[in-house]
């Protein structure tokens, strides 16, 4: 538990940390050696910094501005770091006194250079200083079964125990972490359960391969609720069965596979045959409009019909014309020229028996 307080200027003092009293830091040390000793996993989750200056390696603590938890002394820390002039560095350090009092490093600002001293030295406050009794027990948890001895002589065997690294979820990572429970060797069942065992790692591949929205941790997440590997593995593994049996609907998808290309393969002939028979009705439609077109301008035309005109009555003239220009003059009294009449024939039919009255 982290408590925090503020001086009479409202500017935030340093936490007490109440779990180094409950000496929790020395009973992590010892669960992480006994750990380690015996086989188990390391915490992974140190940082290198902090790691070899755990080991003594090194003698100060490095780390980044971006790493310091606390929002209010990193905005400061960030404004001593980016002072451009010394006279705004001095400005900034009495803005930040009573913070850097705490620490034991403030001073006062000679060059622009020194900035880089108080930050370093903040710190190495913040990480170290101030955390000395929580180190001072965590170290000697590890000590237990002799194992901080070890750390120190050979930290480069450990680094991957104690410190951590974000490592990419890999296709066989996700496959390993799952116990398959197949069917008895040499069943049927077993075949067909090492088949759809294949298409899942096909699966899997596909997914770390493509790089699309869905990722092996997406996948690891719903299985598991992880989204990372646990450094002591997963035991026990969560396991992987076969179905023989379902509440929801199982079809045999082999078969429906056949009867779907079946009835693709009909559909996509009716299909053809359709575009066919649409190409023969539309080249029969153009005819009809044609047609339609004729018939129309034919009734649009000045045309006449002449009812009880005997046949053969035209015989004595040279063309239907002649004889239909006399018919009108002398039987209507109609002046007409030839050039008047555009066309003129008889219905067309056969003719009737003699003594009959035309159609």
């Amino acid at each position: 538990m982290m408590v925090k307080f503020s001086d009479d200027v409202g500017l935030a003092e340093e936490a007490i940390d109440t779990a180094a009293d409950e000496n929790e830091y020395f009973y992590i040390g010892r669960m992480i050696a006994v750990s380690i000793v015996h086989g188990g996993p390391g915490p992974c989750c140190l940082s290198p910094n902090f790691f070899m200056y755990l080991v003594g390696k090194d003698k100060t603590f490095e780390a980044p501005i971006d790493d310091i938890p606390d929002e209010e002394i990193k905005k400061a820390l960030l404004e001593i770091k980016n002072a451009t002039s010394l006279s705004e560095l001095r400005v900034i350090t009495e803005k930040h006194s009573s913070m850097l009092q705490t620490a034991g490093c403030y001073r006062f600002m000679t060059t622009l250079e020194d900035k880089k001293k108080v930050v370093a030295d903040y710190i190495q406050w913040n990480f170290i200083y101030q955390n000395h009794l929580s180190i001072q027990s965590f170290r000697e948890g590890l000590a237990t079964l002799d194992f901080l001895n070890t750390l120190e002589q050979h930290p480069s065997l450990f680094f991957s125990f104690m410190c951590y690294a974000e490592t990419r979820v890999a296709a066989d990572h996700v496959e390993n972490i799952f116990h398959v429970q197949f069917g008895p060797p040499g069943s049927s069942r077993r075949q067909e359960e090492t088949r759809v065992i294949s298409y899942w790692q096909d699966y899997l591949l596909s997914v770390e391969e493509r790089n699309g929205s869905l990722s092996l941790e997406d996948i690891l997440m719903f299985a598991t609720g992880l989204r990372e590997i646990p450094p002591a593995a997963m035991q026990p593994k969560p396991r992987l069965l076969f179905q023989t049996t379902s509440r929801f609907p199982v079809a045999d998808v082999s078969n429906r596979l056949d009867e779907a290309e079946e009835r693709i393969e009909k559909a996509e002939e009716r299909i053809q045959n359709t575009e066919d028979a649409m190409i023969e009705i539309i080249k029969l439609q153009i005819r009809l409009e044609d047609k339609l077109i004729d018939l129309e301008s034919r009734t649009r035309r000045e045309n006449i019909r002449i009812y009880g005109v005997p046949e053969t009555a035209e015989k004595h003239f040279t063309t239907m014309i002649e004889f239909v220009e006399k018919l009108l003059r002398d039987g209507l009294g109609l002046s007409l020229s030839q050039e008047g009449i555009e066309r003129a024939h008889r219905s067309q039919g056969s003719l009737p028996p003699p003594g009959d009255a035309p159609p």
